[in-house]
């Protein structure tokens, strides 16, 4: 079978929803060892059904101080948050004993005490239930299961829902700014980057899209370099660090769909893997040569292939977070990101390292977010 043929068949197959895969994986994955998926994830992954909705959760392992920011509040907002800083001012000590010291502060306020709802193991999640009261169902399982853990709730975006979580005792903090752009009526027009991306794209004779051979271990171990080389290396070691075995699993369940930009020889230059859920299509995992030099425009042709992606299917396109005037002149309209959190249940002295964090959240770091495009 030639490559376009393989190609035709790939696609053909795809599901229609990455959360009809994550579904069926979750029976396998809470008896597994997320560990062997995710090298600095050590907690457990479970799921209630609620009023015919199957909501996953996490409940991390606190007792690890290097977790990936998607299973400790402490080191997505305190430590994630200072090192970027760190980065901004330089490599000052002052600055790292600063941010040992709040963290150990805030870990020792058992913050990291917490049960993530509607948690996929993604960086980039989409809710699965439309409705609050499902979520207000799962909690209440929750809170009568685990009583002394606080719940959250990442990625949420939609106003209508994030109001009506608030009725129920929730309340908001940010969490990020990301990008956005509506596919369903065809590429943002008057967008002369993503024309001349197009443009590069059609020249260009070198490379190709085909699909992830996630039986190939050499191929695995390749697009994890290229991965790696742009969360952990290029960003933060407190992004996840996926294992082969995550890859191929959650390929081969149909969780996620994976392409790889290959030159002459058939050698993956670029990755990504993408999510499409609830009519919204996103990518949690890219990479690309770093090595490679910047006139191959690899990183723009990754975004040019997910918003054709979004296109054919008529997709809202989740840009994510990071290189915000690059998403922007590509159409990408900027939007807040909430944390949903619930604490109620908590005594007083568990609530108040909840409310310091918000309280310098929404005064320093939310209005830079508003203000520059991150």
């Amino acid at each position: 079978m030639n490559l376009s043929a393989a190609y035709y068949q790939w696609q053909s197959s795809q599901p229609e929803s990455g959360e009809v895969g994550f579904k069926k994986a979750l029976d396998s994955l809470k008896k597994q060892d997320l560990n062997q998926l995710i090298d600095n994830l050590h907690g457990s992954i479970n799921y209630l059904f609620i009023n015919r909705n199957t909501i996953p959760y996490y409940l991390p392992n606190h007792h690890y101080r290097n977790e990936a920011y998607l299973g400790s509040i402490v080191n997505q907002y305190i430590v994630y948050g200072l090192e970027e800083w760190e980065e901004k001012q330089g490599k000052k000590i002052w600055i790292k004993w600063l941010k040992n010291g709040v963290a150990g502060l805030f870990r020792n306020l058992r913050l990291d005490r917490t049960i993530h709802i509607d948690m996929n193991l993604l960086s980039t999640s989409f809710a699965s239930c439309k409705s609050a009261l499902d979520y207000w169902d799962a909690s209440a399982h929750l809170m009568e299961r685990y009583p002394k853990h606080a719940l959250v709730i990442r990625g949420m975006t939609q106003p209508e829902l994030i109001e009506s979580l608030e009725e129920y005792g929730y309340w908001r903090m940010t969490n990020r700014k990301i990008y956005q752009v509506d596919m369903s009526h065809g590429f943002p027009r008057k967008k002369r980057p993503l024309e001349q991306d197009h443009k590069r794209w059609t020249k260009q004779e070198n490379y190709q899209w085909r699909p992830v051979d996630w039986n190939s271990e050499s191929e695995l171990s390749r697009i994890l370099e290229l991965y790696r080389s742009i969360y952990l290396e290029k960003h933060s070691r407190l992004n996840p660090k996926y294992t082969p075995r995550f890859v191929r699993y959650a390929l081969e369940k149909q969780w996620l769909q994976g392409e790889v930009l290959v030159d002459e020889k058939n050698h993956p230059v670029a990755v990504q893997l993408y999510l499409v859920q609830n009519g919204q299509i996103t990518t949690p995992f890219i990479g690309y040569d770093v090595t490679l030099p910047r006139e191959k425009r690899l990183y723009p042709f990754l975004n040019l292939r997910l918003m054709e992606k979004a296109q054919t299917g008529g997709y809202l396109l989740n840009m994510s977070s990071g290189a915000g005037t690059f998403k922007k002149q590509r159409g990408g309209v900027g939007q807040l990101e909430y944390l949903m959190v619930f604490d109620r249940h908590l005594p007083l002295y568990r609530r108040i390292p909840w409310r310091l964090l918000s309280y310098f959240t929404e005064k320093y770091a939310r209005p830079y977010l508003e203000e520059h495009d991150v």
